[in-house]
């Protein structure tokens, strides 16, 4: 199993980072970390940053969202105990004598896309 597998998507926890790795935006995040959310290695319970994520999720000016969002993020990094450090944006580097591999115009990238190379 891969450990995506093992530390995001089986354990539930760090769901930010599955949804930057699978495209998705940020406007769910004030849905999974509050007082109805349960991870399996911890559970984080703040009626106040409950309060700022109902807020956000009604919120339609922009500077208030904004500002809604500046304090979530307060309380994100003071209350989670596992803060994702990476992102997978770029892929670096491709053996083309191994792989054969055509880009997508929309920059995604899925291994269905990488194929052996004829050899």
């Amino acid at each position: 199993a891969s450990a995506f597998a093992v530390e995001v998507q089986r354990s539930g926890n760090n769901r930010e980072l599955m949804l930057a790795a699978l495209g998705c935006g940020p406007a769910l995040l004030p849905l999974f970390y509050n007082c109805d959310w349960t991870a399996v290695a911890y559970s984080i319970c703040d009626e106040d940053w409950d309060a700022v994520a109902e807020s956000i999720q009604v919120t339609i000016p922009l500077d208030e969202r904004l500002e809604l969002w500046e304090q979530w993020w307060e309380y994100y990094i003071d209350l989670t105990q596992t803060i994702t450090l990476f992102e997978i944006t770029d892929v670096f580097a491709l053996n083309t004598a191994e792989f054969d591999f055509t880009p997508r115009k929309d920059g995604w990238m899925t291994f269905r896309d990488l194929k052996l190379a004829d050899m």
